[in-house]
């Protein structure tokens, strides 16, 4: 049996983090306890925030951290002929079974419908409610913070019991998604203040879609162990994934679920 194979896939669009300082240190440990392989991937697939330095200062961090990897490292830009090829010939072979949060060629896009959600951009306007987003940056997926919640669709049985607003801790907010999100319900929305360099519009944050006799769920929260410690986030994704599995929620709303004035998270073990 060939050695269990690691990956650490960092983008270099900003410095790393202590969320990717985690992952790294967890993948090239387990890696050394199996006798496995590490690999560092980099995703310089957004052409427009993608920096040499930033590339390199991801080098140098991983280095400071005692992490080594295999060579030469494999860039995600000089594959792209290839991924190309083998997405068009699944595609023929209905196939197509994905989870993405980056835009697609135009050419492509009637191969994507079951998650089309991911790419819309939503002109919501009816609601109103606390937010703090801060610095978004123009594109597809901005790293704009915000950390307010309002739930637009109260009946439906992920949101039922919700409360109409409630805060998420500080995280990272997607903006600018764009695409058909044909057959798409908009659950939950945050809003992305444009006096705090965001874009104005109301940003999707749960959504489900109908496909054929499937149901799907997507969130865009929870980028880092803080935002994966609220309660709120940690509620949403179970009653998600079961009402993606069965059609119905039986998991109730905690007691300690965040509210309009007070975020909730649950402690650092």
């Amino acid at each position: 049996m060939p050695p269990p194979v690691f990956r650490f896939a960092p983008s270099p669009n900003g410095y790393l983090h202590l969320g990717h300082a985690y992952s790294a240190l967890l993948n090239f440990d387990l890696a050394r306890r199996a006798g496995g392989r590490f690999l560092l991937r980099i995703e310089d697939i957004d052409a427009t925030r993608c920096r040499p330095e930033f590339e390199a200062a991801i080098h140098e961090d991983l280095a400071w951290l005692g992490i080594s990897w295999e060579t030469p490292v494999r860039r995600q830009s000089q594959h792209f002929a290839r991924y190309r090829e083998a997405v068009e010939r699944l595609a023929g072979l209905g196939l197509i079974y994905l989870a993405v949060a980056v835009n697609l060629t135009t050419s492509l896009l009637g191969a994507f419908t079951l998650l089309s959600y991911l790419f819309v951009y939503t002109p919501l306007k009816r609601v109103t409610w606390l937010n703090t987003a801060i610095g978004a940056v123009p594109g597809a997926l901005a790293n704009a913070i915000y950390n307010a919640c309002g739930v637009r669709i109260r009946e439906h049985p992920i949101t039922r019991g919700m409360p109409r607003e409630w805060l998420h801790v500080n995280d990272e907010l997607y903006d600018k998604l764009r695409g058909p999100g044909q057959n798409m319900h908009v659950l939950a929305t945050t809003f992305s203040d444009p006096a705090k360099g965001g874009t104005g519009r109301h940003e999707p944050m749960i959504l489900t879609i109908d496909y054929g006799k499937g149901r799907v769920f997507h969130t865009p929260m929870g980028h880092d162990l803080e935002a994966m410690r609220c309660v709120g986030f940690i509620t949403t994704l179970q009653r998600g994934t079961e009402w993606a599995a069965t059609g119905e929620v039986t998991i109730p709303i905690p007691a300690n679920f965040p509210t309009a004035g007070q975020t909730s998270s649950i402690p650092m073990k």
